[in-house]
């Protein structure tokens, strides 16, 4: 029982923890490589609480054994991009149309890798226990 305890804990802190750090690094990574600005979070959601619910969720299906998680995550990733797709996009400067499709690549990439990690984080548990 302990066993089981010990491995539904790591793979908690594979998703939430090693998930959280990892994909804040590699978005700012990202960005940085862009030649892009830090975006200030006055007016949005903070990213760090969306990426704990989407791996939370990747998780939670993983380790339930949900029938057909795949497409529960799917269905996520989708719904938030889309949500957030057109929300902001300029129109005139080709400078700023360019800067938003780049930022929407780098969003789209961050989310994969976020997810990636509660997947792992939930493979773990689904397989050792």
């Amino acid at each position: 029982m302990l066993e089981v305890v010990l491995l539904a804990l790591a793979g908690l802190l594979v998703a939430l923890g090693a998930g959280h750090f990892v994909t804040n690094w590699f978005h700012g990574y990202l960005t940085d490589r862009s030649g892009l600005k830090a975006r200030s979070s006055a007016k949005r959601l903070p990213p760090w609480i969306t990426g704990t619910f989407e791996r939370t969720l990747t998780f939670a299906l993983l380790a339930s054994q949900f029938p057909d998680p795949h497409t529960v995550i799917l269905a996520w990733l989708a719904a938030k991009f889309a949500a957030n797709w057109q929300r902001d996009e300029p129109t005139g400067a080709p400078e700023a149309q360019m800067e938003y499709r780049s930022r929407a690549m780098i969003a789209v990439m961050s989310g994969i890798v976020s997810v990636a990690f509660g997947y792992v984080g939930g493979w773990i548990v689904t397989k050792h226990c």
